[in-house]
């Protein structure tokens, strides 16, 4: 990827760049992200966005750290995470998604490492945060980038990569955020579940009540 010397940033740009870190900071805490894992990406316009940078530490993560991408170009100095490619293709093809999140957290990887499917019909935030929750083969989000963008929509804005991730979408950082912490805590849920009695799903009559009240 070639590089480019930015002409300074933007203040929309500094306080996608602030928010990020602080979002950042509280997934390291709250263990959704680890180490130099974990990747968070947010729309400027239709040609460029900025991404987390590959191979640094989550926990001290800087504003400065903060890797622009402009028309396949990336910011001079900085190496951008390698899930780069697939951010580009998510928001071509979305201009809906403003931001997009690459995690491993604990709980939701027993579920990419395991042939158990996650439903997000137990908990109506659950439900109306994550909608259907569709799982891909491992190395689809870096093997085949674009399938795997395709397979985002409205109704699935959440993706469990088996082995290896998942890929949570929204329309600002704060959105995304939201259903990736929603995200762990169901599933944190429906494990320790298994200890006391057999999980009662929300019905599809439950559902279609929700998704009237709702407006999904």
């Amino acid at each position: 990827m070639k590089e480019f010397i930015p002409d300074g940033y933007s203040s929309d740009e500094r306080a996608y760049r602030r928010e990020m870190c602080k979002l950042i900071h509280r997934a390291y805490k709250q263990k959704l992200f680890t180490s130099a894992q974990g990747t968070f990406s947010q729309r400027l316009d239709n040609n460029s966005f900025i991404i987390t940078p590959y191979a640094k530490d989550r926990n001290y993560l800087e504003e400065g750290d903060i890797v622009r991408i402009e028309n396949g170009w990336r910011e001079a100095g900085k190496l951008p995470s390698r899930s780069v490619e697939l951010h580009k293709y998510i928001y071509e093809l979305h201009p809906e998604i403003n931001s997009v999140i690459i995690a491993h957290p604990p709980n939701i990887m027993a579920f990419a490492v395991t042939d158990v499917e996650f439903d997000s019909k137990t908990i109506p935030e659950s439900y109306i945060m994550l909608r259907d929750v569709k799982k891909l083969p491992f190395g689809s989000s870096f093997m085949q980038p674009k399938m795997t963008a395709e397979s985002i929509s409205k109704q699935t804005p959440v993706l469990i990569i088996e082995n290896d991730c998942v890929i949570v979408t929204g329309n600002s950082l704060l959105n995304a955020f939201d259903r990736l912490e929603v995200l762990e805590y169901t599933a944190k849920s429906i494990i320790s579940s298994k200890a006391i009695g057999e999980i009662v799903k929300i019905n599809d009559e439950e559902v279609e009540d929700i998704n009237k009240a709702f407006k999904l």
